[in-house]
């Protein structure tokens, strides 16, 4: 299996793949049936239990639950990893990109 079309691996990707032992198809699986969440400027699809498909045995879908893949706004795969509580990891970053002080709320501008 490769990545859809419109998406690509960075060489920092690839690298924390093989260190973390995710394989190609289960990020594809990540990619194809994850719940999407825009974070600061990136892409998240995370694959929980409710999003795998009842075809995927039960002992390889408790391997791939929790697995993460941050896609940045121009395609690029930028990272994969394996978090099961990841919503919650999510909920507690910034709402704003500190790199845009636009973006940022008045009381952290001023500062």
């Amino acid at each position: 299996m490769s990545l859809p079309i419109n998406i690509w691996n960075t060489q920092h990707c690839t690298q924390r793949q093989r260190q973390r032992g995710i394989t190609e198809e289960q990020v594809n699986l990540t990619l194809q049936y994850g719940t999407r969440l825009h974070v600061t400027g990136a892409l998240v699809y995370y694959l929980r239990r409710r999003d795998l498909p009842q075809w995927i045995e039960a002992e390889y879908a408790e391997k791939v639950r929790g697995t993460v893949a941050i896609v940045s706004k121009e395609g690029a795969l930028l990272t994969t990893y394996r978090n099961s509580k990841v919503l919650r990891h999510l909920k507690k970053r910034t709402r704003w990109d500190a790199r845009r002080p636009e973006q940022l709320p008045a009381w952290l501008a001023a500062a």
